[in-house]
């Protein structure tokens, strides 16, 4: 499960995105700054998979990841690439039409379903993989996008873009505490928790917890006309401080 939010807010391109992973999985390595010969990007690291969810470079293109779980699911074997890793390979693409070329000669047989984002100044557009179709078409990015793989994923989906279907404008502060928040909350006795005077089932919350799974992060990209920055807080979003773990920012070129 995971939550993208987008806007443009007073000129920016701003972006949260929360990363739901098993409480098991190895924690994700802070984002930081890497140069590959091509140029510089702020990328944060599964160490996992070796790839990642988010990557922001000093081009101003700034890329985002979801599972699309309810796509095509393929036998897992041998033959397929982490989807993680089409980030880091878009990560250092100077010029919007370099990623398109990219993702129009990608193999997807080698993937699992995926929804791929990519945010300019410019455009901004996705990419709605099923898991089956032989070619990708861009489209205007949605501003909100949800991902889960619970079993009441389609009901979790629903209810996050009915919450934020009530706000007609936001504030960068405001949509930050909304990936912070228990809501949308439901009563129920699946998956009740209490988080201070807050009792319902977190399950379908923006800052999620689950027995098995919870919002392991929070991240903000805001990019504005001369450069980007990443916030990064490590840990669950309600229980983080204001001040970012990590904050790391590139001048555009």
């Amino acid at each position: 499960m995971c939550s993208f939010n987008w806007q443009k807010i007073d000129g920016n391109i701003v972006a949260l995105f929360n990363r739901d992973e098993s409480v098991i999985r190895e924690k994700a390595e802070t984002p930081c700054i890497f140069n590959d010969g091509k140029g510089q990007f702020i990328m944060a690291k599964d160490p996992q998979g070796q790839g990642s969810w988010i990557s922001c470079n000093e081009f101003g293109l700034a890329f985002f990841l979801l599972n699309n779980y309810q796509g095509h699911l393929k036998a897992n074997t041998a033959k397929l690439r982490s989807r993680g890793l089409l980030i880091r390979d878009l990560a250092s693409c100077k010029t919007e039409q370099e990623a398109f070329d990219h993702i129009k000669q990608l193999d997807l047989t080698q993937y699992q379903a995926f929804n791929l984002v990519m945010l300019t100044n410019r455009s901004q557009l996705m990419w709605l993989y099923d898991g089956a179709t032989s070619q990708l078409i861009a489209e205007p990015a949605q501003q909100s996008i949800f991902s889960s793989g619970h079993k009441q994923a389609k009901d979790i989906i629903k209810q996050r873009e009915q919450y934020m279907q009530q706000f007609e404008s936001l504030t960068e502060s405001q949509l930050e505490s909304i990936h912070r928040s228990h809501e949308p909350m439901l009563k129920s006795l699946i998956n009740v928790k209490k988080i201070g005077s807050e009792a319902g089932d977190l399950s379908y919350a923006f800052c999620m917890h689950r027995e098995d799974a919870c919002s392991q992060s929070m991240t903000k990209v805001v990019l504005r006309e001369k450069d980007v920055r990443l916030d990064y807080w490590q840990g669950q979003p309600c229980q983080s401080e204001e001040k970012p773990t990590v904050s790391v920012s590139l001048l555009l070129i």
